[in-house]
């Protein structure tokens, strides 16, 4: 028959033309009419939303009893943004009167990437992460201080909530601090003395240079660098002893008559060389001219001084030679004030001294052996004279420092 439609329930008859039931009265027709009403009224509705990428998503729609999805399935794993269709029956076996849409958005998990490094034994690193918005770190914190090269592992979340499709890994190497030391020594006094130190690839001296010739005895700071750049935590400490330089004296007299033969000898070290090639404290010299003697005093730190005496050589032809070849000793000269003069002959001599205006400064009768202290006057150069008779025998020129 015409506009007849099949349902479950038994046949509902419609007009075509006006999309009416036909009703034929009675509760059957209501029934009919009921029916045909909900199938006409039948919405449905389907979630969306987002996953990471790899992730699936779930369907879950309402309104019917069946479903129908475009992709087959309600669990859908997309690999870029997808949109879904569902249609649904109800369970009388009306279709919805609507498709339903789930749309899912795919968010792509996050690349990781991280620093690494090397660090000075004792130091920190700071690791530093990319491609995330939050990071968790194997060793707890992004800042860390090993001992020994160590890896560290670090994940990563983005702002969507994914976690980040890689580890990143950051390797850190620790470098050594180098351990210096350095030479010391002992130097004489206007010496220099040279640091070598060891332990590391450059140095830096507090003193400027390796080279220093202190005044006095002096320790210097010695810093040093490695090649990887790592800084010795503790200096190097060079100590350099200044020995003050031995104090030479010469005594023995400084003018002879020709033909005599003159004692000097020297004090203030341990060994000594002479000029003569002598390496004996004393000398015995008879030279036929005015000669100067030098000698070398070394005392046990091995620093050595020099010292000069000048032998005048006179040929004595007065009318008091014989008086005048008697050996004369004066020492020391150079002298700090304090000197001994000897004379054989001293009888009926008068030793006088004079200052270098001319001024007479000292007068006393001659004896055999006299020390004589001119250590409250002003250093300089004095002139002894030995007189004998009211008559002028010898100069001797005194030298006070």
């Amino acid at each position: 028959m015409s506009g007849e439609t099949s349902t479950n329930s038994g046949t509902v008859i419609a007009n075509s033309s006006s999309h009416q039931p036909f009703h034929g009265g009675g509760f059957y027709d209501a029934f009919l009419v009921k029916l045909y009403d909900n199938c006409l009224n039948q919405t449905i509705t389907v979630n969306s939303g987002s996953i990471c990428a790899g992730q699936s998503f779930t369907m879950v729609p309402t309104g019917a009893s069946n479903y129908t999805y475009s992709s087959g399935s309600a669990i859908v794993t997309p690999s870029v943004n997808t949109s879904y269709s569902v249609i649904g029956t109800s369970t009388s076996g009306c279709a919805a009167s609507n498709t339903a849409i789930s749309t899912v958005t795919v968010n792509a998990k996050p690349i990781l990437t991280i620093n690494s490094g090397s660090i000075c034994s004792g130091k920190s690193f700071t690791l530093m992460p990319s491609g995330a918005s939050t990071y968790t770190y194997s060793s707890g914190t992004n800042v860390v201080s090993p001992l020994i090269n160590t890896s560290y592992s670090v994940t990563g979340t983005s702002t969507s909530g994914c976690v980040g499709s890689n580890t990143a890994v950051s390797t850190i190497t620790v470098n050594a601090i180098p351990t210096l030391s350095v030479n010391s020594g002992g130097i004489c006094a206007g010496q220099s003395f040279t640091m070598v130190p060891s332990g590391a690839a450059t140095y830096t001296y507090s003193s400027g240079s390796n080279v220093v010739t202190p005044s006095s005895s002096s320790s210097y700071s010695v810093y040093g660098k490695a090649l990887n750049g790592c800084q010795a935590i503790n200096p190097a400490i060079s100590s350099v002893t200044v020995n003050a330089l031995p104090n030479i004296n010469i005594a023995g007299n400084n003018e002879i008559c020709l033909g005599e033969t003159t004692k000097i000898k020297a004090t203030g070290a341990s060994s000594y060389t002479w000029n003569t090639g002598a390496t004996t404290a004393s000398i015995s010299v008879q030279p036929t001219s005015t000669v100067i003697y030098t000698v070398t005093g070394m005392d046990q730190t091995n620093c050595t001084k020099s010292q000069t005496i000048e032998v005048t050589v006179s040929p004595c032809t007065t009318l008091d030679e014989s008086i005048e070849k008697q050996v004369i000793r004066f020492y020391p000269n150079p002298n700090l004030g304090k000197f001994v003069l000897e004379l054989p002959d001293y009888h009926q001599s008068t030793i006088t001294i004079y200052n270098y205006l001319g001024q007479l400064i000292y007068e006393e009768a001659a004896e055999e052996q006299m020390q004589i202290d001119l250590s409250t006057y002003a250093n300089g150069m004095y002139t002894l004279l030995i007189n004998k008779s009211n008559k002028e025998l010898k100069t001797i020129k005194i030298i006070k420092q």
